[in-house]
């Protein structure tokens, strides 16, 4: 099965258990980070920082642990493996946790796929059957990713509340200069001159820049253009922006005919680097991908 879908089918699964297990909340965050296979191999170290808590916890660490304790005791409770650790250090894959993961995919996840018998529809056997065309897959993929992108970017953390805030509460059309007004170099007597013909600037910062730009709307932008730059200063909203251009896409009202794709290059650094044969340093976008899709 091609990895793309076989990760789109293992993410409905961990949806599916959550919601049969009523998990909310941190327990929930905790749920689909510990148990989604991508993240089989990182410590619980590592992971406490992929993890979207309501409140950020003094003890990132602690919190995880007493939500694993958590999750462990609902598995126990709905014929899953017995929560009590043996006396001791457990040897790996001995863990309560580990026991859980274990039987959440080697017993339920093949009974959830019989009880469904859905098999997912792959390019190639869309191609080999002629049902559709590139457009139809695209939907397909945007259908199936929905949630998940909703998920990832559709709140946003604010300094002074204790919760991730839905992003359509927070933001504000951004209007955009379609030209870069910034990079050009002026002398005092040129930057004076140009006050001179246009007094009524609002500030200083606009002086060289000559009469202010018509701004478009930043979503509009977006609409009208396939390759853009955005520049702007730190805080200026960028980040915000792009979230909420990945939003719109995501929710039909915005290029939808494309599957919407939002890399932080912060992380990309961290997580999409690969060390080749040989000390070779790459940065293979499929694998980055697979690791959160």
């Amino acid at each position: 099965m091609d990895s793309q879908f076989k990760s789109i089918e293992e993410q409905q699964f961990l949806e599916a258990i959550a919601l049969q297990l009523n998990l909310t909340g941190d327990t929930l965050a905790t749920f689909l980070a510990r148990f989604n296979r991508k993240n089989a191999d990182r410590e619980n170290v590592t992971l406490v920082s992929f993890i979207r808590w309501n409140k950020e916890p003094e003890d990132a660490s602690q919190k995880l642990q007493d939500e694993l304790k958590k999750i462990c005791k609902i598995f126990e409770d709905n014929g899953g493996p017995s929560n009590k650790p043996k006396r001791g250090r457990a040897a790996k894959g001995q863990n309560p946790w580990e026991q859980g993961y274990k039987w959440l995919w080697e017993s339920r996840f093949p009974e959830w796929q019989q009880q469904n018998n859905q098999p997912l529809s792959l390019p190639g056997e869309i191609c080999r059957k002629g049902q559709a065309n590139i457009d139809a897959l695209v939907q397909e993929v945007r259908s199936r990713l929905h949630d998940h992108i909703q998920g990832l970017h559709g709140t946003m953390p604010l300094w002074g509340v204790d919760r991730w805030v839905p992003l359509g509460e927070l933001f504000v059309d951004v209007n955009i200069l379609e030209k870069l007004s910034s990079s050009c170099m002026s002398e005092l007597d040129d930057l004076w001159e140009d006050f001179s013909k246009n007094p009524s600037y609002r500030s200083l910062d606009r002086m060289g820049s000559g009469r202010e730009q018509e701004r478009v709307s930043g979503l509009e932008v977006v609409a009208k253009n396939t390759n853009l730059m955005v520049v702007g200063k730190p805080g200026s909203g960028k980040t915000t922006y792009l979230q909420r251009v990945v939003t719109e896409c995501n929710a039909g009202k915005l290029q939808a005919h494309r599957i919407p794709v939002l890399i932080r290059l912060r992380d990309f650094v961290n997580d999409g680097r690969f060390v080749k044969d040989g000390g070779e340093v790459a940065y293979p976008l499929k694998p980055y991908l697979e690791k959160y899709w």
